[in-house]
């Protein structure tokens, strides 16, 4: 090896453990700043450090974060964990500046229950009419109503309508029943203030022939239990029928 040859061997390695100072100077420089701003590295994870160094917000996209980490943009995510306010069943809602946190849900729920087929009665006390029910639970406000086609072997003989439900703590209800086709007395109309107070028409507007009446109520039940619809006759031994196609309706919430 000749002189010329090893000087510049000699150089060359006096270059290169020049440079790795230089790397090995500045990365040292660089953690002493970010240690000193309250960011520390370890591993794979850059994290703030804790009271008493100053903690510092994060940027995505804007100089001037506002929040821990404030991005300006569309964020994504495979995951999402906010356990503040969290319990099971729990829904994320927000104020009107975009502010989420954790909320019961209210639910409001439709249900609906129809007549497949007619129902006759000829006894003056109370029936129940098939298939027009609902379920209640203690606890719940409910709105519910029936629309029913109803008809008398009897032009002189009505029809009683009344609801049953379980002990609560509101409940009230209205029945309108036809009286007759046209007039100041065209319709029938009455209210229940307890479980199957009857509202009873006397006479409909004609004899077998299909009529409008109709049931609303509210009902806040102490139990659990179930709304039902009942009918009765005003005669005994005079058929009053239910006719399919008569349904009701009730909103929960």
């Amino acid at each position: 090896m000749n002189k010329l040859t090893f000087l510049s061997i000699l150089f060359g390695l006096f270059f290169l453990s020049q440079v790795d100072y230089k790397d090995k100077k500045e990365n040292l420089k660089k953690a002493f700043l970010e240690g000193q701003r309250g960011w520390n590295e370890e591993g794979n994870n850059l994290w703030t450090a804790v009271p008493p160094l100053p903690l510092y917000n994060v940027g995505i996209g804007t100089p001037t974060p506002s929040y821990k980490l404030h991005v300006e943009g569309t964020g994504y995510m495979t995951g999402f964990i906010m356990p503040t306010g969290a319990q099971n069943g729990y829904v994320l809602t927000c104020d009107a500046g975009g502010k989420g946190s954790w909320e019961n849900p209210v639910y409001t729920t439709f249900k609906i229950a129809k007549k497949t087929t007619d129902q006759s009665t000829t006894s003056t006390t109370l029936t129940n009419v098939t298939e027009l029910f609902f379920n209640v639970e203690a606890g719940k406000y409910y709105f519910y109503e029936f629309f029913l086609v109803v008809s008398s072997a009897a032009a002189a003989n009505g029809i009683g309508l009344a609801i049953s439900y379980p002990p609560a703590t509101i409940s009230t209800y209205q029945v309108r029943i036809p009286r007759a086709g046209d007039g100041t007395d065209a319709e029938h109309v009455g209210y229940g203030t307890s479980s199957d107070d009857v509202v009873q028409t006397p006479g409909v507007p004609a004899a077998n022939v299909d009529h409008i009446a109709y049931v609303e109520g509210i009902i806040i039940p102490a139990q659990n239990g179930t709304i039902q619809l009942r009918f009765a006759s005003e005669g005994a031994g005079t058929a009053v029928t239910i006719r399919r196609g008569s349904f009701g309706r009730m909103i929960s919430y």
